[in-house]
């Protein structure tokens, strides 16, 4: 488990797990860094949150699948599954709690240097993407043009950051 503070008073907490082969192109620091920039961005949470944890598992492909199939009742691969632990995300802009778990992103970095090679995208820049993407879904944004903002917004702060 990783704790990291920021100059914000939120705390993040990662637990990742690597059940693949194939290495993450980020270490634990970055991705929580992407992470809370991810969920502050949002505006999801409310000031008294002022902790939040998550999992994070890379798998292979038959894992993901697996996954995708048991989640989502769809037999094929993905690059980013969430499992949420809130159902109405009001409940963490009111809160009292101060320590939430937001739930888990599952990624599949296999999956995601294909469609980054298929459409011709820095692998980097689409597995940041990929794990944004999952957190916001945790936050309880869902697709549509305020989240693929706020996406781009962060993976765009973070690529230019300098520090991955």
């Amino acid at each position: 488990m990783r704790q990291v503070s920021a100059d914000t008073d939120l705390v993040m907490h990662l637990e990742t797990h690597h059940q693949s082969d194939n290495g993450v192109p980020l270490d634990d620091m970055a991705l929580t860094r992407l992470a809370r920039d991810a969920v502050q961005a949002s505006g999801r949470c409310g000031p008294r949150v002022g902790a939040l944890s998550m999992s994070v598992a890379c798998v292979d492909v038959e894992q993901m699948r697996a996954e995708n199939m048991r989640l989502r009742s769809v037999d094929a691969p993905t690059d980013v599954l969430s499992c949420g632990h809130y159902s109405d995300m009001a409940d963490l802009r009111v809160t009292e709690i101060t320590h939430v778990f937001l739930g888990e992103v599952i990624l599949c970095y296999t999956y995601i240097v294909r469609y980054a090679q298929q459409d011709g995208i820095d692998p980097l820049k689409a597995f940041c993407t990929a794990f944004v993407h999952g957190v916001l879904h945790l936050t309880g944004l869902h697709h549509g043009v305020r989240m693929f903002r706020v996406q781009d917004e962060v993976v765009a702060r973070f690529m230019h950051s300098g520090t991955k």
